[in-house]
């Protein structure tokens, strides 16, 4: 497949806005190279941007309205992402996975909330926050005041519903959709302006987490 990203990313848009609502928004999602940088690892920088810059114009070419890298750990890689999607002139959200630890929430890289926040902006980021990771609902409360104290840029939240084993074909829900949906009302207070869920929900989850936002008055 490599030399076919940018044909890929740019038909895999065109089908999506055939089937997408017009009255909905277009992201194009993209996660981390798994590999890790210089020093640590094998991989340049430039060679980090020039993968990322081949994924994201091939999306731009075929008209998403934004640009979402989620689930990063370390800020280097972040930061070849957001070089190559601040070039498409597109919006982006930014959001980086947090677990916890005795210092309190910090990436798998050791990068904490306020810093991801502060860096993810100055690197043209204009929704940064939090998705994924092994953090709690209280937890995640404290990472989204830690980046409101850091930034103004509009915080969004995309934590994980716990684990979901398998019970024959089915999936067992840890987190159910009202428990989780009950931390919602925090997150905003905390900061947030957009509310999803990660890993562990589903459908169920989504339609609870519109529910809460609609009994506070606000757009789900």
């Amino acid at each position: 497949m490599e030399g076919d990203v940018f044909d890929i990313n740019r038909r895999v848009t065109l089908l999506s806005r055939e089937v997408a609502p017009k009255d909905r928004y277009l992201a194009a999602i993209m996660l981390p190279t798994t590999r890790l940088l210089e020093p640590l690892g094998d991989v340049s920088f430039h060679q980090v941007y020039e993968a990322y810059k081949e994924e994201v114009m091939g999306y731009a070419e075929g008209g998403v309205d934004c640009l979402w890298f989620l689930t990063f750990a370390d800020l280097w890689e972040m930061e070849a992402a957001l070089k190559a999607g601040t070039e498409t002139g597109l919006r982006i959200i930014a959001t980086m996975a947090f677990d916890p630890t005795p210092r309190g929430p910090h990436t798998m890289m050791g990068v904490a909330p306020k810093e991801a926040a502060t860096r993810l902006v100055e690197c043209g980021a204009d929704i940064v926050g939090a998705n994924c990771g092994k953090v709690s609902g209280q937890e995640t409360v404290a990472i989204l005041k830690e980046m409101r104290q850091a930034c103004p840029a509009p915080l969004i939240v995309k934590p994980n519903g716990g684990i979901a084993p398998m019970e024959g074909d089915k999936l067992a829900y840890s987190i159910g959709p009202e428990e989780f949906a009950r931390h919602v009302p925090d997150w905003v207070e905390a900061g947030a302006r957009i509310v999803g869920g990660c890993c562990a929900t589903g459908p169920g989850h989504a339609a609870a987490i519109i529910a809460q936002l609609r009994e506070m008055g606000l757009r789900g």
